[in-house]
Parts: structure tokens; C-alpha cells; sequence
């Protein structure tokens, strides 16, 4: 650990060196005497670096709390580095000197953010796509079409160009290029968020051109679409004998029967809490912040209970009902149970390929 007396007392060298506190908290002196604050982690098996300021500007204790800030993200899901620039980015859009694509799409970004009222982690994963797919791609030379006077765009991140110079053919490669990797759905929401850029613009009175996202969509693959692997009403009894049957831990069982008992989403049920559920009222009233579409005016969604229903929940609350969560994790009791538990336990029933937890879902709308 660290002291502002070893601090004060590291003389540069030949060479950069480190001296290392806890965490992942390092102190780098250069040999030019500067100290900077890193912090050495790793996001998406990626090891990565984050500068926490220079001492003595900033001190021993602001960098320990500047490190459990990006510790509080990690957990979270969120990369640290890809935070600080989104929320610079957020903060510096409305002064940008000049009129670049990167320019008005981060100006759209940074708004549809605060009005759609975004999650960090979405926002981030939205600036991710336009800066790897958009910002920094330099397209082929026949995409900037033969204007000589575009010649010199061709060397250029589209993300650079002027914003009235983006043409149809441009937005089309930039989406082929995701279509490549096989990402069918993830090319169709670049097109359409490109086109919301545009749109945006023409609505402020910036732009009164074509919006060159409009066209391309008919020159892009149609995913396919396929339904979710279902059992059908007459298999329920076999079902419920293979559940009992199998081997799983009581959240895992008694998850899929509350999935068969209220007919909500997996994740709506991953995450609910016991002080959502009214025993006397029969009900269970789920925030509008956690379902599906979030708080968009609607309200927070009750589910009335049935008998079977509360049972279920009984039987539950006899192994969960001294935590927060309904559904805890074992190996971190503080956050939910994973997505995959109660798809992997419908694997070892024998039901692969033939049922998954959305697809159970589905009786729910026959019967």
C-alpha cells in the first residue's frame, strides 16, 4: 500500500516506473518526474488502462476514491473508459467547432440519451456502434461516388466528412460492412439510427436535405425470423413430471413453475424483490422501470395471483424470503440469479431445441 510519503519520496529514473497501492491502483512516475494515477483492469477479457489524474494534484485518497467509482461500474457492466467519454462527449456536444457527421451524431447521441431516458450501459453500447462502425471506417472508393471534389474524402474516417456530404451509397456500405460479420439486425439499427441523425437535424432547421439512410433500407438482408421452441398445453403434464424429477437447485425449479404461474418475462422474475408481492392483495405490482419497455407513462404492471401462484411463491419464500431478491444468485446473493439458469436447466429436462423459457411464455396467450 501506498503512503504520500513513499509518494513524495520517488525520484524519477532512466526509465517510466511503478509503484502499486492496491486494487489495480498504480502510480506511474515517468522519467521526466510527472506521477500519474492508473488504474490497471480488465473489461471483456480486454486489459485496459485508466489515467485518475496526476499527483499531487490529485491525492493518495482522491485516487483510491476515483478507483471505487470505476470498481462500482465494472460491476455493473460498464467499461470505465467508455463512460468518461460518453459523459464528455455529453458535456461537449453543444460547443463542437464544426459541423463533422461524428459532430451531429454525437449531438444526437448525447440527446436521444437524456430524452429517452437511457441507462448508462445502453448509451454506451449505442456510442460503441457508431464510433466502431460509422466514426472510424474509411469506405471503398467507389462508395464517395466520381466527384472529383470528394476525392480527398476518400482518405478520411467517415466520422470526419462534412455531414451534408454523406450519400446514400455511403450509409449502404457502412451498413454491408456490419452485414459481413452476420449481424443482419445490428446493420438494420445502424441505417435507422443514422436516419434519426439526419431527421434530428432537419427538425432543428440544420438540414434540409435527403436523408440518405431512407433508401438503403430495401438493399438490406431481411433477418429471419423464427419463433421461440415451445411445448404445446397436452405436454404440460410431462413437463411438470420432468421438473420434479430433475436435479435443480429450488430457485431454478420454482423459477420455471412462476414462469408457468404469472406468464411474465424471465427477466421481469430475475429481478423482482419481495416487497413487489401484496399477499392479501393477491398481487404482485412490478415497477414500470423494470419491465420491458421502462417507464414510458404506462404505469407499474400488477399481476394478480392465482392459487397456484401464491403457492409458488410460498414455497419460495420458505428458501428466499430473508433476502431483498426473489431470485438471488448462490455465489453472489446480492444480485439476481443469471439469465441462462432456468434456460440451462430446460437443457438437462431434455427439452433442447424443444422449449425455451420465452417459449413457455407462449401458453400463456392460448389458453
Amino acid at each position: 500500500m501506498l503512503t504520500d510519503l513513499k509518494i513524495r519520496a520517488a525520484k524519477p529514473r532512466e526509465k517510466d516506473f511503478k509503484l502499486y497501492d492496491a486494487q489495480g491502483l498504480f502510480l506511474l512516475v515517468s522519467r521526466k518526474g510527472a506521477k500519474l494515477w492508473r488504474y490497471k483492469y480488465r473489461f471483456e477479457r480486454k486489459e485496459k488502462q485508466l489515467t485518475l489524474g496526476q499527483y499531487p494534484e490529485t491525492t493518495l485518497l482522491a485516487a483510491r476514491d476515483e478507483l471505487l467509482q470505476a470498481r462500482k461500474l465494472l460491476k455493473s457492466g460498464i467499461d470505465p473508459m467508455a463512460k468518461r467519454k460518453a459523459d464528455l462527449v455529453a458535456t461537449s456536444v453543444s460547443t463542437a467547432p464544426q459541423r463533422s457527421l461524428e459532430v451531429v451524431a454525437r449531438a444526437w447521441w448525447a440527446d436521444r440519451k437524456e430524452s429517452q431516458r437511457w441507462d448508462d450501459a445502453y448509451a454506451v453500447q449505442i456510442l460503441r456502434q457508431l464510433e466502431r462502425d460509422v466514426f472510424s471506417i474509411k469506405l471503398a472508393r467507389e462508395s464517395a461516388s466520381a466527384d472529383p471534389s470528394r476525392e480527398a474524402l476518400i482518405n478520411r474516417p467517415v466520422g470526419d466528412w462534412p455531414f451534408d456530404a454523406i450519400t446514400p451509397p455511403v450509409v449502404l456500405e457502412l451498413c454491408k460492412n456490419v452485414e459481413a460479420r452476420g449481424s443482419l439486425d445490428a446493420a438494420r439499427d445502424l441505417r435507422s439510427r443514422i436516419g434519426m441523425v439526419y431527421e434530428r437535424e432537419k427538425a432543428l432547421g440544420h438540414f434540409s436535405g435527403l436523408n440518405p439512410a431512407e433508401s438503403v433500407v430495401a438493399l438490406l438482408a431481411k433477418p429471419k425470423r423464427t419463433n421461440h421452441a415451445a411445448i404445446i398445453y397436452e405436454e404440460l403434464p410431462a413437463f411438470f413430471q420432468r421438473l420434479q424429477a430433475a436435479v435443480l437447485y429450488p430457485t431454478t425449479r420454482l423459477g420455471l413453475e412462476a414462469i408457468i404461474a404469472t406468464w411474465l418475462r424471465s427477466t421481469e422474475l430475475r429481478l423482482a424483490n419481495w416487497n413487489w408481492l401484496d399477499w392479501e392483495a393477491r398481487e404482485m405490482r412490478i415497477p414500470s422501470s423494470s419491465m420491458k419497455n421502462q417507464d414510458k407513462g404506462i404505469g407499474d404492471h400488477v399481476v394478480f395471483l392465482s392459487d397456484y401462484a401464491l403457492d409458488v411463491f410460498r414455497r419460495l419464500h420458505g428458501v428466499t424470503g430473508h433476502q431483498d431478491l426473489m431470485f438471488p444468485s448462490l455465489k453472489h446473493p446480492r444480485e439476481p440469479i443469471s439469465d441462462g439458469t432456468w434456460l440451462n436447466a430446460l437443457y438437462r429436462m431434455g427439452y433442447r431445441n424443444k422449449a425455451t423459457v420465452h417459449g413457455i411464455r407462449a401458453l400463456g396467450s392460448l389458453h
